[in-house]
């Protein structure tokens, strides 16, 4: 598997990303059939919804508007690439207007994102995708057991099928006002699908290590959901740090959620690639911010 030793450089390491990670996109790699982007937090993937890049210093997720109203660019991660590489643009993709964008990060989540620059590599990471041979790998820090919210079915019992890591699978359902949130429904032993032709989709579980105050995961997941992550580790008792929505309790900073690795299929070679952003500062993160340097 080859990893670029400048891919791992495009964003500084060290510090503490969930407290105050990059605030603006990052270039991470550029290849002739594809681009590895770093998302910051707070930032819409792609158009239909906005944010504005350029914030200052850390938010907290209690004040959802907090210094997003600073003077920035009034663009999507999206919007961000094309102004630079319009060729990705031109892709025939999954909707109209998103290009070579082959998924999406939700809104308060930080991590890469892999855009195509051509219909054929486009075509075939998309392939892979639906073969589940796209891997994407996060780190994510919740603070313990959290509030038992409405509309969660009884946890699930973690299964890994046989083999491979135990993970949590489900289909969802959106929930709650405005549809912001999403449940899980439930799969019954042995199911391939559930009623109604839903898609299940799983959360594998690589490790869990406990700190003193908090659980850091690491999950990882081939097809993606809309917080599907967040919603599984929340069913399981294990609401994220920061995250209202599912229970989290709050601490200075971001969303701990991050998409920090990922792995697929080179188009053309058959070569595994692999992209990585440096490590975070795992599960010491809510005993190390009281002593982290805020700028100014």
């Amino acid at each position: 598997m080859k990893v670029p030793p400048e891919e791992t450089g495009s964003v500084p390491a060290g510090g503490n990303f969930w407290v105050y990670p990059p605030m603006e996109p990052r270039l991470i790699a550029e290849e002739p059939s594809w681009l590895v982007v770093y998302k910051p937090p707070r930032t819409h993937t792609a158009p239909g919804a906005r944010a504005v890049f350029g914030q200052t210093g850390p938010v907290g997720l209690g004040d959802p508007g907090g210094q997003t109203a600073q003077a920035g660019l009034d663009k999507t991660l999206l919007d961000w690439v094309l102004s630079r590489f319009p060729e990705a643009g031109a892709i025939r993709g999954r909707r109209e207007g998103e290009g070579g964008l082959l998924h999406r990060l939700d809104f308060e989540t930080q991590g890469l994102v892999l855009i195509a620059r051509t219909q054929e590599a486009f075509d075939d990471l998309a392939a892979q995708q639906r073969r589940g041979l796209f891997l994407k790998e996060y780190e994510a820090v919740s603070g313990g057991p959290g509030e038992r919210l409405p509309g969660f079915p009884p946890a699930p019992v973690w299964s890994s099928g046989g083999s491979g890591p135990p993970a949590i699978v489900s289909a969802f359902r959106a929930y709650g006002e405005g549809r912001k949130a999403v449940r899980p429904s439930p799969v019954p032993p042995g199911a391939a699908a559930v009623s109604g032709g839903g898609t299940l989709y799983r959360t594998e579980i690589l490790s869990v290590t406990e700190g003193e105050d908090a659980y850091f995961f690491r999950p990882r997941i081939s097809a993606g959901f809309r917080h599907q992550i967040r919603c599984h580790l929340a069913w399981i008792g294990r609401p994220l740090l920061n995250d209202p929505l599912y229970g989290g309790r709050s601490v200075p900073g971001f969303l701990a959620l991050r998409a920090w690795r990922f792995e697929f299929t080179q188009p053309g070679t058959g070569e595994r690639r692999e992209y990585r952003l440096p490590r975070s500062a795992g599960p010491d993160y809510p005993r190390s911010i009281e002593n982290y340097p805020f700028p100014g």
